[in-house]
């Protein structure tokens, strides 16, 4: 039996480290992997607010480095907040009180949509991250620390 000794390539060694953290762009390109999907700005959102889901988002554009669409992404997730907020406020005496739920369903929904219509889904690209979930909590936790000081401070205001 003889044996031929195959030269041994370094660049395929398998107990090589990478230089690059996994979940981070190279050094070259802007895209990255994105740090909440679909479904997290979904649970975001439905817990919170729609501001929620959009730091998601705003997240996900930072990490891809696009700091401009960031901050519009979160401008546009306060406004909906103000909005919905404003609106059941106005109407929230007529509606019946699990109307609240599906409201909520509703701005969950579409932040979802907005979220596949930026990034697709993620899913399919083979980009989840599995610890995405507890971020996702956190985020709504942190929106609502943020919202209900603000509408405290409105409420106060309208009632003088």
């Amino acid at each position: 039996m003889s044996t031929v000794s195959q030269p041994r390539n370094r660049s395929t060694n398998p107990y090589q480290v990478s230089s690059s953290l996994p979940g981070k762009a190279d050094s070259g390109t802007k895209q990255a992997v994105a740090d909440f999907d679909e479904r997290h700005v979904f649970f975001a959102s439905f817990l919170a607010s729609p501001f929620a889901g959009a730091m998601l988002i705003a997240r996900n554009y930072q990490r891809r480095g696009d700091s401009k669409s960031a901050t519009t992404a979160l401008l546009f997730g306060l406004t909906a907040s103000v909005a919905f907020t404003s609106v059941s406020m106005m109407v929230g005496d007529r509606l019946p009180p699990v109307s609240g739920i599906w409201i909520a369903l509703g701005y969950g929904m579409i932040m979802q949509q907005v979220a596949i219509k930026l990034f697709g889904k993620l899913e399919e690209k083979g980009n989840r991250k599995p610890n995405g979930n507890w971020k996702a909590l956190g985020a709504a936790a942190a929106s609502l620390m943020i919202l209900i000081p603000g509408m405290i401070v409105v409420s106060a205001v309208m009632n003088l």
